[in-house]
């Protein structure tokens, strides 16, 4: 009698596993594969979100098991983090810093795991690429973290997130020009982290990175910080000042909109020196 074929999270063999990743598959035929930036890893991925050694898939009893081996910034299983090993099925979706993977029932064609120079550019990475995976990063964590912030876990937010938004600062500083929409993004979690866990901090952040791009803010930043100063206890108003000082000086190249910003902040300015008082 014919065995009907394994349906979607069922497979017979663990030799007929493997991850789909960019376009080839990388078969899972032994014990374990280890992912990660170390080039002794089994899977090699050369990039900056990624840890020396991040994630490792088990091959136990027939089942694929999968691992975060002490990563920075998190490995995710269909945008559920992965706290413990959980166990993966044919068509789960795996993330690994910035780079996604599928399980996938494999093909006869199916390839040797690559090394480092067949995944990703050299570790140069141009100023585009820095931007592109920054944007990467928050679209792959946003699911995760705004439902974090929204049942009040601030704390496990603060986790997924502050590594990210410190390195759209670090970059920043670097001089590597990131888009608008990273940088909006940044700054708009750094508030959203203030107000989750009360800390101050987050909304000199908030601001200072603002600061060192040399531009306005978004009316809607602006709105989010009035928010937060009125929900957020300590906070000091020696960034605000800073900044519309710096904005001040452009004043006349400012937009009729970028203006009413510089109000705003100046209103903003005064109402945190008044809770200081």
């Amino acid at each position: 009698m014919k065995q009907a074929a394994p349906a979607i999270g069922q497979v017979r063999s663990v030799e007929k596993l493997a991850l789909a990743f960019k376009g080839r598959e990388l078969p899972l035929d032994g014990a374990e594969l280890i992912i990660g930036r170390s080039s002794k890893c089994d899977v090699v991925l050369d990039s900056v979100l990624v840890s020396r050694r991040h994630a490792r898939i088990l091959i136990l009893q027939g089942r694929v098991l999968v691992e975060d081996m002490g990563s920075r910034n998190g490995v995710f299983l269909n945008s559920r983090q992965v706290e413990s090993a959980m166990e993966m099925s044919v068509g789960d979706f795996l993330v690994v810093g910035d780079q996604q993977f599928q399980l996938v029932l494999a093909r006869k064609s199916s390839l040797p795991p690559p090394r480092s120079s067949e995944i990703e550019a050299p570790r140069s990475v141009s100023e585009p690429d820095v931007g592109t995976r920054s944007a990467s990063a928050f679209e792959l964590l946003a699911g995760v973290v705004d439902k974090a912030l929204t049942a009040g876990r601030g704390e496990e937010a603060e986790r997924l997130l502050s590594g990210h938004i410190r390195r759209v600062m670090a970059e920043v500083q670097r001089g590597v020009r990131q888009p608008a929409n990273v940088s909006a993004q940044a700054a708009g979690y750094a508030i959203k982290l203030a107000r989750a866990n009360n800390k101050p901090s987050w909304l000199d952040f908030a601001v200072q990175l603002y600061s060192e791009l040399g531009q306005p803010m978004s009316l809607q930043l602006v709105d989010e910080l009035y928010e937060a100063v009125r929900r957020v206890d300590g906070c000091r108003s020696e960034a605000v000042r800073e900044y519309v000082a710096m904005l001040r000086l452009q004043v006349s190249r400012l937009s009729p909109a970028e203006r009413f910003v510089l109000e705003r902040l100046e209103s903003l300015e005064r109402l945190m020196a008044m809770k200081r008082r």
